[in-house]
């Protein structure tokens, strides 16, 4: 999918230094192990040592399960580990873990991403997630988190999913990174509310 001027320059600086992080810590081994191209790393053999993908299990969004104690940041719960490579190997001490916000930002523009391809930006009365995508606010945890539903399948031929959802005029987006695996989970994003006209708007960019 590719959305073409999706962003401004200085606003796609923003995100781009947000994500990453992410790449060059959270899936650092992920991008060994997939031998992802790179422009700076050289990959080594990456059998030698134990490669993992780290998913950080959060609490589903405040927002849908209407926490008013809810004030700001992310609760992580767990984190949920899926082995790349084949047992027996080494740990790799040099990879850590990392938590911080970087992750559900990245979540929050992949979702909003979706959203605007699906339905286009004038459908929208409201977008509940630019803030904490440019890191201007710190409530991810009211947008973005996880739940038990199983709402994805397992794609063998994809490396991600994704699955947009409207009830009542709001706009939810369903996650699941590396969706190869069985064990990753999905996380789900709150975008933000439609206009109650939003087909005909969508009608009438059909017809541009």
């Amino acid at each position: 999918m590719k959305l073409r001027s999706a962003s401004c320059k200085s606003c796609s600086a923003v995100t781009s230094r947000s994500e990453l992080e992410v790449l060059r810590k959270s899936f650092l081994m992920m991008r060994k192990f997939f031998k992802f191209r790179s422009r700076k790393q050289k990959w080594s053999n990456i059998n030698e040592t134990f490669a993992f993908l780290a998913f950080p299990i959060q609490e589903p969004p405040a927002h849908i399960t209407k926490n008013e104690s809810y004030t700001s940041g992310v609760n992580i719960g767990s984190i949920q580990f899926v082995a790349l490579s084949r047992s027996g190997a080494s740990i790799d001490n040099k990879h850590q873990v990392q938590i911080n916000t970087h992750f559900e930002r990245m979540l929050a523009k992949i979702a909003l991403g979706f959203s605007v391809a699906k339905y286009g930006l004038p459908a929208f009365a409201k977008i509940y997630i630019r803030d904490i995508i440019l890191g201007k606010a710190d409530d991810s945890g009211r947008w973005v988190g996880t739940d038990e539903l199983v709402k994805l399948p397992v794609e063998l031929n994809a490396i991600h999913t994704a699955g947009v959802f409207e009830q009542s005029l709001e706009v939810t987006v369903r996650i699941r990174l590396f969706s190869m695996f069985k064990e990753s989970p999905e996380y789900t994003v709150v975008v933000g509310v439609l206009k109650t006209d939003y087909l005909t708007l969508n009608e009438n960019m059909g017809d541009q």
